[in-house]
């Protein structure tokens, strides 16, 4: 498959989450994804850049602007920030075609895009006679289109790799990866390396130092570089969300680089923590219908269909009369720490202390694009509760209280 000379069409499950598109299979270079899950558009859950090309399981999908923030699905490509108004026109059976550019002409793009709309503005708020049209203006349409830079050979697909940059320090593996152009992926250790909380402590320190941890009492961060905006922490990775035309990508990845030879490495880190215990419900009725949406709309046969929790057990070599009762305890019996906060509404994601009580399941393929609130899930290591309805690619199991309150809460907790 050819990511950038097929023609996609867009899926009549598509909305302000997510564009669906539907395609040729893709072909796979590897057989799977490791401790992020089975099939190889699993990973470990990192940051998802806005306006990705997300690919749960087989099928793409372009999360837009109510879109998740995190998840364990590979995204290989993502759409520049000056033609998100392109894809918020798409609708059922749209096509449209990817092309690629490099990083100079998105920013220079984007530059013309918002001196076009600041234009605009001051046409509303003065008057249109005392404002001058800047003189590239005088073709609109190419602006707008991008057709001049389609028509040029500057950039080979062929050579050309998200990888930005890749060094070692303290013997670990440190990853910096293009995220479209307003993104910056950091990784740490390889992909299919086994669950390091050091390296999750490693990712706390570097946004602590950043000033992109948020302050529960008043809801903000304090960005030590101007230009940088936020971050999404994931077990091995964080996402910086950043201004280019503020921030360069170049400077944001010199001062990373100085952060981790400055920043020492601790092997012993104290983080304040709460014990929480939830009520939860196993095989409950509400994910079983939402299972059954799923294959009458989406999928009506697949290894984990119909009872994703025998799933579950079957695939971690649980198989007999009382299989759903052996996972059932031990998913009662584990202890989970939460390593991240994303996706959709604070969303968690945990992963069990005791190592034996850790299990591993492939993601659906395609994801749902119906998940009752409350809802628990395992996806490869991890189990994550989603705090509303939404999509969603995780093996369901069983259905707790809302963690998300849509009206808020009074003080903290």
């Amino acid at each position: 498959m050819d990511l950038l000379n097929t023609k996609w069409k867009v899926h009549f499950s598509s909305n302000r989450m997510g564009i669906r598109l539907i395609g040729p299979r893709p072909k796979w270079e590897r057989l799977d994804g490791g401790e992020g899950g089975s099939h190889p558009s699993n990973i470990h859950d990192c940051g998802y850049a806005l306006g990705s090309i997300n690919f749960t399981g087989d099928m793409p999908i372009i999360l837009t602007v109510e879109g998740p923030t995190q998840g364990g699905f590979v995204c290989p490509f993502t759409i520049i920030s000056s033609d998100f108004w392109k894809v918020g026109q798409l609708k059922s059976g749209d096509t449209l075609i990817f092309k690629p550019i490099t990083m100079n002409q998105a920013l220079e793009h984007k530059k013309l895009i918002n001196d076009y709309l600041n234009y605009i503005k001051k046409l509303l708020d003065y008057c249109p006679l005392i404002i001058q049209k800047p003189k590239y203006f005088n073709d609109i349409n190419d602006l707008i289109l991008y057709n001049h830079y389609y028509k040029n050979d500057e950039f080979n697909i062929e050579n050309n790799s998200s990888l930005l940059l890749e060094y070692k320090h303290n013997d670990i593996l440190i990853q910096y990866r293009q995220a479209g152009d307003c993104y910056l992926l950091i990784e740490y250790g390889d992909s299919k390396s086994a669950i390091n909380l050091l390296l999750r402590m490693r990712i706390h320190q570097i946004q602590e130092h950043l000033g992109l941890i948020t302050d529960l009492k008043t809801m903000k961060t304090k960005p030590i570089l101007n230009g940088l905006i936020d971050s999404a922490p994931a077990i091995r990775s964080l996402l910086v969300r950043y201004d280019p035309i503020h921030l360069s990508q170049n400077t944001l990845i010199e001062y990373l680089q100085t952060i981790e030879k400055l920043l020492p490495f601790h092997n012993n880190i104290n983080l304040p923590c709460r014990k929480i215990y939830l009520p939860i419900t196993l095989d409950d009725h509400w994910n079983n219908e939402a299972i059954q949406y799923y294959m009458e709309t989406i999928r009506s046969k697949a290894s984990y269909l119909p009872n994703n929790l025998k799933f579950i057990a079957n695939n971690n070599g649980i198989i007999g009369e009382n299989d759903i009762n052996q996972i059932s305890n031990i998913l009662l019996e584990a202890q989970w720490l939460v390593i991240g906060i994303g996706f959709y509404l604070g969303c968690p994601f945990a992963i069990p202390i005791n190592p034996r009580h850790r299990l591993s399941v492939p993601k659906y393929n395609p994801a749902r694009t119906y998940t009752p609130d409350g809802s628990c899930g395992l996806g490869g290591n991890y189990m994550a509760i989603y705090p509303i309805e939404s999509p969603g690619g995780y093996q369901l199991f069983g259905r707790t209280i809302q963690t998300w309150s849509t009206f808020g809460t009074i003080g903290y907790p």
